[in-house]
This record gives C-alpha cells, structure tokens and sequence, in this order.
C-alpha cells in the first residue's frame, strides 16, 4: 500500500490486525506524515528512509544553487545566464551516464562557477553513500558530508545538512538492512504510465485488468 502525506495509513495496519506486531521495518521517504504513521501503528519497527528519496534531495539542492546563480547573472538576458542555464544536466546526472558534451561542460563548470562545482560533488558525495564497498564505513561517511554540507557557504545545502541530519539513524538503517523503496517506485511509474493508456475507459474495471495484465509475475524479494 502507498501512503500519502495527507492520510494516516492506519486503515492499513487495521486491516493488519496481529500480523502488524511482525513488521521489524519500514521503507518510507522522509514526509513526516509517513513517520507519523509508522511511529503510531508499529512503534517497534525500525523506520529506514528511502535511498532514492535522500539522493533526489541532494539533487534537488544542487539544481538550486544552479537557479541562484542563473537569477545572480540576470538570467537568460547575458550569456553567462544563458551557459548556466544549459549546465543543468551537467550538474544532476552521475559522471557514469554523461555523454561526452555533458562532461566537457562539466569541466567548464569546475574552471568557471566554483559555487555550483562545489554543489555538484556535494550531490555526488551524497550519492557515494550508497555505493561504499564496505557498508560499516556509511556513519563516519555521512557524518563528514554533513560537516562538509553546514561549512559550505551554499544554502541548498545548508538546509539539506540539517534536514538529513535529523533523519540520519533511518537514512543508515536502509543501509544496514539494504531496504530501498526502488522496486516498488519503478512498478508505480509503470502503473501510471498504464493509466495514461486507459483514457476513454467507461470505469475502473478495464484499467484494472491492464494493470493486472502488464504487472503480473512480479515477486518483490525482501531481505532476510
């Protein structure tokens, strides 16, 4: 079941009954609506949040700072606003998956706009929390980015330090117990994706038997 900031989630647990108490954790993002709901109907589950969720927000961060820099250089009306403009790729995908235009542009980013460098390999530091050889070394990682994001003289991520800062001991359980919230988030992207097919369905019943149709066979395996 998905929850929604705006719902409790405890009809869920309801329907649960007993069978609640054997939950030892959950994948959420960091709403606190989700925690809220969490802490409420089985306070002994560990609450893991989500990689991908703390990922999208060092993105979001770095996309930011872009946008402080784009309004500080009058925008799109000179041409250092038109090239910062055109650097947002640069900046939010991994090294990994740039095309070669992208990762020259990126050299440029680094010899010209320090600020905006720097929130990229903040972004990429976070996202290296994820894919440590050694998962033990996950704290002492987290805790000198946090060090790192509060000194930063950004304010994106500023903010964000303290923000994962109060979720840091459910951003390291997921770790921990390797929990992540990826395969359900593709299979609800599918879904939606399927739902767009369905216009000028006369009721719910045939986008049912689509969803059914394209999404069976799926086994979520869960850690033991």
């Amino acid at each position: 079941m998905t929850f929604t900031p705006n719902s409790t989630g405890a009809p869920f647990f309801d329907l649960l009954g007993d069978r609640k108490q054997s939950i030892k954790a959950v994948s959420i993002d960091m709403s606190g609506g989700y925690e809220k709901a969490i802490r409420a109907s089985v306070p002994d589950a560990e609450v893991c949040f989500d990689p991908f969720h703390v990922v999208r927000l060092g993105q979001r961060a770095v996309d930011q700072v872009r946008r402080d820099e784009w309004n500080a250089h009058d925008r799109s009306t000179t041409k250092t606003g038109k090239w910062i403009k055109g650097t947002r790729w640069s900046l939010l995908k991994s090294p990994d998956k740039q095309s070669i235009p992208q990762l020259a542009l990126l050299g440029e980013v680094a010899r010209a706009n320090k600020p905006m460098f720097r929130a990229f390999l903040l972004k990429e530091e976070l996202r290296l929390l994820y894919h440590l050889e050694d998962p033990a070394l996950a704290p002492a990682h987290l805790d000198a980015w946090l060090a790192w994001a509060s000194r930063s003289r950004l304010q994106p991520f500023v903010k964000l330090a303290r923000t994962i800062r109060r979720h840091r001991a459910g951003i390291l359980a997921a770790i921990r117990l390797g929990l992540s919230n990826g395969r359900l988030e593709g299979l609800n992207s599918r879904i939606r994706l399927i739902s767009h097919r369905s216009f000028g369905f006369h009721s719910a019943a045939p986008l049912i038997a689509l969803v059914y149709l394209c999404c069976s066979g799926i086994v979520i395996d869960l850690p033991r």
